[in-house]
C-alpha cells in the first residue's frame, strides 16, 4: 500500500507484505469464514509459493484440489494501492494450465451442489475452455452456478456481449458498476457499405434470421417488476456473523496464487441504474446482481428487482477482495434457502468488512 501519487522514476514510499488471493481462491475464503464448506480447484506451481498459498487456504478452512504444475511458477500478482483505488501487474504463471480435468476432479467430489467461476478464467485463452466446460458441466450434472464478471477491461477489450454469449449461461451473473457497463452497453455496429445491384441482377430477399439458443443473448420479456428496498443493516460489518450448518459444499473453480479481483474500483450508482443495469444482465444469465460500492446492490430475477443499500465503515483500508467477500455472503445465504434480500444484505456485510482490512482474505475477527 502506497502513500499519495506513485513517484514514476523515483521512490514512493509503500507498505509491502505477500499475502495469497485470487478471485475465486478468496471468494471461497470468505465463503468458508461465513461457515459454508468450500472446495477450491486450481492449479499452482510446484514451488514454494504455491505450497504456501494451498497451506493459506487450509488454515482457512478451505478444502482445496490444487494441482501443482511442476516447472510453472505460481502465479504471482503486484498490486499497488491506495485507500480507493488499485493496480496490478500480473504474471499467470500457473493459473493458464487449468483443464477440464481438474474440473472434473472437484465436481466428482460427494456433496458439491454448486459452482462458482471467476471469468478471470474466460479471459485467458489456455484455460477458457476449462472455465466454459465447468459452468456446461455443472449444470449438466444438476449443480446451480454462478460467474462474477471479475473486471471491466478485459471484457470490454474482448467484446462484452459475444464473450458472454459464448459461454453456458450461468444461474447468477455478479457484476460491478464499471462491469454492468460495459456489459449493458451494445456493441457499435459495423458499417455496411453500400451496393448497387446491376441492372441484370435482381437484390436477393432478406434471409431471415434464425431464433437464438438459449446460450445467446435474449432478453428476457416479463410483467413490470416489483421492487423491493431494503433497509440498511443494522449490524456493524465486524459484527456480522455467518450461517452455521450448511449442508454439501461450493466448488469454487479459478486460479491459485493470484491477488487479482475486479481491475477496477467500483464507482457509486444510484438504485436505479443498478436496476436498470441488472435487468440488462439478464440477456446472459438467469439472475443478476450489480454491486455499486457504498450505494449497496441489487439483484433480479426479471420478476422482481431488490436493492439492499451498503454497509457504512468507519475507514475503507483496502478495496481488494470487496467483490469476492460480496460473492461470499450473499452465495452463503442464498444457497441455505434465503432470499435476496438477506442475501443482498449478507453479501453487503462482507464486503464492507473486506475493505476495513488489507487484503484480498478475511482477517480474524477481533474478540
Amino acid at each position: 500500500m502506497h502513500e499519495g501519487p506513485l513517484a514514476i522514476g523515483s521512490d514512493t514510499i509503500a507498505s509491502v507484505r505477500i499475502r495469497g488471493g485470487g478471485s475465486a481462491a478468496n471468494t471461497a475464503a470468505w465463503l468458508a469464514a461465513a461457515g459454508c464448506p468450500v472446495l477450491f480447484t486450481g492449479v499452482a506451481g510446484d514451488d514454494e509459493p504455491g505450497e504456501a498459498r494451498v497451506a493459506e487456504l487450509h488454515a482457512a478452512g478451505v478444502t482445496t484440489s490444487v494441482r501443482r504444475a511442476p516447472g510453472a511458477p505460481t502465479g504471482t500478482v503486484v498490486v499497488l494501492t491506495s485507500d480507493a483505488e488499485r493496480t496490478m501487474f500480473t504474471d499467470r504463471g500457473a493459473n493458464r494450465l487449468l483443464a477440464p480435468a481438474d474440473v472434473d476432479r472437484a465436481l466428482n467430489t460427494p456433496g458439491v451442489y454448486h459452482l462458482h467461476l471467476s471469468a478471470y478464467v474466460l479471459f485467458d485463452p489456455d484455460c477458457a475452455p476449462a472455465g466454459r466446460y465447468a459452468l456446461a458441466e455443472a449444470r449438466r450434472r444438476g449443480l446451480t452456478t454462478s460467474l462474477d464478471a471479475a473486471s471491466a477491461a478485459p471484457l470490454e477489450r474482448l467484446g462484452a456481449g459475444a464473450f458472454l454469449a459464448a459461454i453456458p449461461r450461468p444461474g447468477i451473473l455478479f457484476a460491478n458498476l464499471d462491469e454492468a457497463r460495459v456489459l449493458a452497453t451494445p456493441p457499435p455496429s459495423p458499417a455496411t457499405p453500400r451496393t448497387t445491384p446491376s441492372p441484370s441482377t435482381t437484390p436477393s430477399p432478406a434471409t431471415p434470421r434464425a431464433t437464438p439458443s438459449p446460450s445467446t443473448a435474449v432478453p428476457r420479456t416479463t410483467p413490470a417488476p416489483r421492487t423491493t428496498l431494503v433497509p440498511e443493516a443494522a449490524a456493524a460489518p465486524e459484527a456480522a456473523a455467518g450461517p452455521e450448518g450448511t449442508a454439501g459444499r461450493e466448488a469454487a473453480a479459478g486460479r491459485e496464487g493470484t491477488a487479482e479481483r475486479e481491475g477496477t474500483a467500483e464507482r457509486e450508482g444510484t438504485a436505479e441504474e443498478t436496476r436498470r443495469l441488472a435487468r440488462a444482465l439478464l440477456q446472459y444469465a438467469d439472475a443478476a446482481v450489480v454491486k455499486s460500492g457504498a450505494d449497496g446492490a441489487t439483484w433480479t430475477d426479471g420478476n422482481e428487482d431488490v436493492h439492499a443499500r451498503g454497509v457504512a465503515v468507519p475507514e475503507v483500508i483496502d478495496p481488494t477482495g470487496a467483490g469476492d467477500a460480496f460473492a461470499a455472503g450473499f452465495l452463503a445465504a442464498w444457497l441455505t434457502g434465503q432470499g435476496p434480500a438477506a442475501a443482498l444484505r449478507r453479501g453487503n456485510e462482507l464486503g464492507a468488512r473486506a475493505v476495513t482490512q488489507l487484503g484480498g482474505r478475511p482477517e480474524p475477527e477481533r474478540p
